[in-house]
């Protein structure tokens, strides 16, 4: 048999088995709808229970010319609102660092009491202790910046001062003047028919009083022509 034969006799097949459904399924109709006739004529009043039979699907028509549209994909289910951001807290301002006062020198008692300038007649007062010779030690060597050490240079000078009698005579001059811890005054020294002499003398603050300076004590006791040991 020959190819073409062959394909002939497939396609008479494919067609008579098509024959044969259709005839099958109008004589299955034809004899539904006869019996429905007969039982009505029967008189028979009672429904009847029609089966219907399911109609196939119709085939989808396919189109040669474009391929079928997509499904259009479904919306996007909308984002939930962000949560509002939290209000951002107030920032205090930093507090002013206090300012540290400067802390003052303590004061002492000499700094309360400020030296002031004293009259001559005061300075006066102050050397005859120091040069008299009957004055006693503790107030003397009072008197002296070098205390104590100074009594021995100072009682030459009072001893020889004394010898030389009334030809001899001395004093306090100004101008005193104060400056800081020291204060400045002259001294006066007289001798008959010799005229005047001065001596620059000086006071230092010590202990809250003024006190004849050592190198006071050291230019008297040269004027007067005996050693200093101060």
């Amino acid at each position: 048999m020959s190819g073409r034969e062959g394909s002939t006799s497939a396609v008479t097949v494919a067609v008579s088995a098509g024959v044969s459904a259709v005839v099958s399924a109008i004589v299955v109709t034809i004899g539904v709808v006869g019996m429905m006739l007969v039982d009505n004529d029967n008189g028979n009043s009672s429904p009847q229970t029609v089966v219907a039979l399911p109609a196939a699907p119709a085939p989808a028509a396919v189109s040669a010319s474009a391929p079928a549209a997509p499904a259009p994909a479904p919306a996007p289910a909308p984002a939930p609102a962000a949560a509002p951001a939290p209000a951002a807290a107030p920032v205090a301002a930093p507090a002013a660092e206090p300012v540290a006062e400067p802390v003052a020198a303590p004061v002492t008692a000499e700094e309360i009491a400020a030296p002031a300038a004293l009259s001559e007649g005061e300075l006066i007062n102050k050397l005859r202790v120091v040069l008299n010779p009957s004055s006693a030690p503790d107030a003397r060597a009072a008197e002296l910046e070098s205390g104590n050490a100074g009594l021995g240079t100072v009682n030459q000078i009072a001893n020889m001062l004394a010898s030389a009698g009334p030809i001899f005579t001395w004093t306090v001059a100004g101008p005193v003047t104060v400056n800081g811890d020291r204060m400045d005054a002259q001294l006066k020294m007289s001798v008959v028919g010799m005229g005047d002499r001065f001596l620059p003398l000086s006071w230092t603050w010590v202990d809250g009083t003024w006190k004849l300076s050592n190198k006071s004590s050291c230019d008297i006791a040269g004027y007067a022509m005996v050693p200093c040991n101060i």
